[in-house]
């Protein structure tokens, strides 16, 4: 991972990052090119490399050339995919100009409905997917991230509606991967995000802690989303890697028939997939 921007422009009701940062400053970095060149990377492993964890990857666009100081970071390390994940429809300069093959847009992609109410600033859904569809026809690798998937009434044929209009839109050679996970927080942001988002019925229904002491769906309303989900990813199952994020053993076994058993297999099968199609 790497951290690129401080904070994001964005106000989705359930980001950590609105706990995380004391004041609402963006700081977009003016030395990126000197930083990426103090990275060290192993030429004889392969890399997945995210930038989006504390913004959004494509939100600033090219601003102080991060963009293409990243693709200059690609371009270096053939070995690393280097991830641009994001809510927006910012895709202006990746149209504009060549990148790597291994840069990767992807995109964080919920119903209308949840975009509505609770993903705040962000671009709609349709803008999302019409900026995945060109970028894609640029050449460009995309990914989908159906995360944080939520529970609500119409739920289950929203987002058979939605992961039918992704596969609809999209050949399965165009996209690296796609994940799936539900909305989850820890304790102490849970009790703040009651008191800041209270019109908001994210937290309205029951939940569990997980083994590693985050709060989210239980189990079973969990199951029935990522069930739902992959019935109608059917048409990509041995053709698109898909995964479960943040989810545990018992819950791979349930949805996806099988769990790896280390993180250490779980890269060497994701990055087989990915490169595979670069």
């Amino acid at each position: 991972m790497l951290n690129i921007v401080d904070n994001c422009a964005m106000a989705c009701s359930y980001c950590v990052l609105q706990n995380h940062y004391d004041e609402a400053v963006i700081a977009v970095p003016t030395n990126l090119k000197a930083k990426l060149a103090e990275v060290e990377l192993n030429p004889a492993k392969r890399y997945r490399i995210g930038t989006g964890e504390y913004s959004d990857s494509l939100l600033w666009g090219n601003k102080n050339d991060i963009l293409a100081d990243l693709c200059d970071f690609a371009r270096a390390h053939p070995n690393a995919i280097i991830e641009l994940k994001t809510k927006s429809a910012n895709v202006g300069w990746i149209l504009e100009n060549g990148i790597p093959a291994n840069v990767c847009c992807s995109w964080s992609l919920n119903p209308q409905t949840i975009v509505a109410n609770e993903e705040h600033k962000t671009a709609s859904l349709d803008r999302r997917l019409q900026a995945a569809r060109a970028v894609a026809d640029k050449g460009v690798k995309v990914g989908f991230h159906f995360h944080p998937m939520m529970y609500f009434e119409g739920w289950e044929a929203e987002y058979q509606a939605l992961m039918a209009r992704v596969v609809a839109m999209f050949k399965p050679e165009e996209v690296l991967w796609i994940s799936l996970g539900c909305v989850t927080m820890l304790k102490g942001f849970a009790q703040d995000f009651r008191l800041k988002y209270s019109h908001s019925k994210l937290l309205q229904m029951e939940t569990e802690t997980t083994p590693d002491g985050k709060i989210t769906y239980a189990f079973a309303v969990r199951e029935g989303l990522y069930r739902n989900a992959l019935a109608a990813l059917a048409p990509w199952k041995d053709q698109v890697f898909q995964y479960l994020c943040m989810e545990h053993k018992p819950m791979w076994d349930s949805v996806m028939g099988f769990a790896y058993p280390s993180m250490g297999e779980f890269d060497d099968a994701f990055n087989a997939s990915a490169f595979a199609k670069l």
